[in-house]
């Protein structure tokens, strides 16, 4: 879990790509993107993270 919310931070933190990171951790993509959105979902129906442009849609 910590794994995941540190790679959603660099990402909308550092407003690096998902490539980017995928390629400096050496995982794929989809795993990268997977675990992002699960992190702005989990959050976003918490009512914690405001809606953006960048997150995935609320999902209750």
């Amino acid at each position: 879990m910590m794994d995941k919310l540190i790679l959603t931070l660099i990402y909308r933190y550092e407003y690096r790509t998902m490539e980017s990171i995928a390629k400096e951790y050496e995982v794929s993509l989809d795993t990268i993107a997977d675990n992002i959105h699960w992190v702005e979902r989990t959050l976003l129906n918490a009512d914690i993270l405001q809606t953006s442009v960048t997150c995935v849609y609320k999902t209750n």
